[in-house]
């Protein structure tokens, strides 16, 4: 879980201090504020889930596509699509971090979702080694 949260930090940081031109920088952070605010309203999988199953189900949804998009970066890290989308996947990874261990504290504290929960995640930081990131 922790090389998880780490990864989320380093790629939002190190997207973050990439690619910006000053001279265009208000008007970059506008368009991806833009962006990712249409991109949230449109996306359906952190919306507020109905039960703890619902919510675990769409979290392992969302880490089989980070990691399909993780496979995809590490082939072509030059892809300036592929980078941006990165950047997006690893913010929204602090989002469903956040959202469990504090809306969802009741799921949290119940044990068969706490260990599908530590499943998932353990599935997930297995394959980022698998891939190179530790």
């Amino acid at each position: 879980m922790k090389k998880i949260i780490s990864l989320f930090v380093f790629t939002s940081l190190l997207f973050a201090s990439c690619g910006n031109n000053p001279s265009n920088e208000k008007e970059n952070s506008t368009d991806a504020s833009e962006q990712l605010t249409a991109e949230s309203e449109n996306s359906s999988d952190l919306e507020e889930p109905t039960n703890c199953e619902e919510y675990l189900d769409r979290y392992e949804k969302w880490t089989n596509d980070y990691i399909k998009l993780v496979e995809k970066y590490m082939k072509n890290p030059m892809d300036a699509s592929l980078s941006t989308e990165f950047m997006e996947q690893a913010q929204e990874g602090s989002l469903w971090l956040e959202k469990w261990s504090s809306e969802l504290a009741d799921c949290a504290s119940q044990e068969k979702y706490q260990k599908r929960y530590d499943e998932i995640s353990e599935k997930t930081e297995k394959k980022l080694e698998e891939l190179g990131i530790e």
